[in-house]
This record gives structure tokens, C-alpha cells and sequence, in this order.
């Protein structure tokens, strides 16, 4: 899927897909980056636009593929498709 990068998120069982552009992630005036992310801390949860920052992503996710995102986290791409 073009124009994104998968975040598992550790321990959660959810994904975090974040906006990118021409390679790199689309920054918020604030320094975080557009995103869909989980609702709930629960897995497979559902989904909402949101934001998030590059420390949270460093310190609580690891980048997955997007095949790897669809098996963890089958609701972002009900959203996403």
C-alpha cells in the first residue's frame, strides 16, 4: 500500500499505519506524524485518525511489513481499503 509504514505496536496486538511522502513521514506543525492507529488497548481494535510522535514510535512499536500488519491488525485495513 503506497503512502504508508507499519508500526506493530509492542505488546498490543494493534498496528499503527503512518502518512508518508515521498519517502518521508508527514509531519504535523507540532513534529508528530499523521497516522490511523488503534481506539482501544485491545487487539485487532477498531481505528481513527490520529497523530503520533516519532519517540512513542521508537520506544513502543516496531516497523512491520504491510503483509505482517494485515495478519496483526485486520481492522486498520477495513478502514484503510
Amino acid at each position: 500500500m503506497k503512502g504508508l509504514r507499519f508500526y506493530e505496536e509492542k505488546g498490543q496486538g494493534n498496528v499503527i499505519a503512518v502518512f508518508i511522502e515521498d519517502g518521508s513521514p508527514m509531519y504535523n506543525p507540532d513534529l508528530s506524524m499523521g497516522c490511523v492507529s488503534a481506539l482501544l488497548f485491545e487487539p485487532n481494535s477498531i481505528v481513527c485518525g490520529s497523530a503520533v510522535s516519532r519517540e512513542y514510535l521508537t520506544e513502543h512499536t516496531r516497523r512491520v511489513s504491510e503483509k505482517t500488519a494485515r495478519e496483526i491488525h485486520p481492522e486498520l485495513f477495513k478502514y484503510l481499503d
